[in-house]
């Protein structure tokens, strides 16, 4: 399963790519809204702050350096609005919707709530026919979004995670996010085989530090 480049922007592995310019000119205006939304974490960073630490971590820690792919990384967390505001390639939006269905667990939604709609079922049963970008893209969310909530890191790892670790969640409201995330991304890996496909090595690894983070918690 390959992404398809649909436009004829810059390879990011080129030689003058700038991910800041990237995150920039991809983002616009929305990156000002994304600037105010705080986070109830140790020092009140930003959407804005998370946005970036997603995309750095899937460009410069896990490789991903396909366009479309880390385009869909750059706006995983972004509402429908947002993305209407953008100049999204056709290929870009239909990876962005794919994780979307997504948004509710990595904001950290309501998990009554969540439990209470069935939502898990909808997404363990969804997530093994994502698309690479999707796939990849949510797997990079996972990750960012459980070293927020436990403080852990992958080994290797010396990017700072902006605002330190989520506020104001009990330890058991913890497990059961992480929970889900672990199965989510065991239904993408069991089915997809990660472990043994080539072409799979970056979701691979991804998927062998998000299960070391949650199993350290």
């Amino acid at each position: 399963m390959t992404s398809t480049k649909l436009d004829e922007t810059p390879d990011v592995k080129s030689e003058e790519f700038d991910l800041d310019v990237f995150i920039s000119q991809k983002m616009g205006k929305v990156n000002s809204k994304n600037e105010k939304k705080i986070i109830s974490d140790s020092s009140n960073s930003s959407l804005a702050d998370l946005v970036k630490f997603n995309t750095t971590l899937a460009y410069s820690f896990y490789k991903i350096t396909d366009d479309n792919c880390l385009e869909t990384c750059l706006l995983s967390l972004q509402p429908e609005e947002d993305i209407k505001m953008l100049d999204v390639s056709p290929s870009v939006t239909e990876a962005w919707k794919e994780v979307a269905m997504y948004r509710d667990l990595l904001l950290l939604g309501d998990l009554p709530t969540i439990n209470q709609e069935k939502r898990t079922f909808e997404w363990i049963y969804s997530a093994p026919s994502l698309s690479t970008p999707a796939m990849e893209a949510l797997m990079v969310s996972f990750i960012t979004i459980s070293m927020k909530l436990t403080g852990k890191k992958p080994s290797r790892l010396n990017m700072k995670m902006p605002g330190g670790k989520i506020s104001g969640k009990k330890r058991e409201e913890v497990v059961s996010y992480l929970a889900i995330i672990q199965t989510i991304a065991d239904s993408m890996n069991q089915r997809n085989k990660w472990e043994k496909e080539d072409k799979s090595s970056i979701l691979r690894k991804m998927n062998q530090d998000l299960n070391k983070i949650i199993n350290d918690f």
